[in-house]
């Protein structure tokens, strides 16, 4: 379901990135997959960034997944997923997240912060899916837009909180998601 990033994985994330309906919406915008491929290493060499590949079970790519901005002190960082078109609607966004959401909180997140544009809908109604995601207060995303540059008024901020989404998925049978080692950053 997810594993770490591998270079042949580029080529075809890169592709993805290309379509506008996906692109549009991601953080990262590279000119190549070689490019792609640094700017995904670099960052989680930082120790800023987690990021993960979402694959099929021929464990092809079809997507990403990861934790920007990694705040150790905060223990909190943004979430964001990547998924190709040809995927969406098939379930890989709530077990991708379900698995590495449980890999990050392992590791000592306690909070992971999920901003979508009002425009995006389909990110909304993503979101509105996730059992354990709640929409942020307004003393929240006041404290965020004080930290972070790019949280506007033009964003919905939720938040997934280690303590809500351990209880959630406690009460989702152990068959629903695959058990997954932690991966090293």
């Amino acid at each position: 379901m997810i594993r770490m990033p591998e270079e042949k994985d580029a080529l075809k994330l890169f592709e993805y990135l290309l379509n506008p309906a996906v692109g549009m919406y991601s953080r990262i915008k590279p000119a190549s997959p070689e490019e792609l491929w640094f700017s995904l290493m670099e960052k989680s060499e930082a120790a800023d960034s987690i990021v993960r590949v979402i694959v099929d079970d021929a464990d092809e790519p079809v997507g990403f997944i990861a934790i920007w901005n990694y705040n150790r002190f905060a223990r909190e960082g943004f979430l964001a997923t990547i998924i190709a078109e040809e995927h969406w609607g098939k379930g890989y966004n709530q077990r991708a997240k379900a698995a590495f959401l449980a890999e990050v909180f392992r590791q000592g997140l306690e909070c992971a912060i999920v901003l979508v544009r009002k425009s995006n809908h389909r990110s909304l109604k993503a979101v509105s899916k996730l059992p354990y995601a709640c929409a942020m207060t307004v003393e929240e995303r006041a404290r965020l837009q004080n930290l972070y540059v790019g949280i506007t008024d033009e964003h919905e901020v939720f938040g997934i909180y280690r303590d809500v989404f351990e209880r959630v998925q406690a009460e989702i049978p152990a068959s629903a998601y695959p058990v997954l080692p932690v991966l090293e950053n």
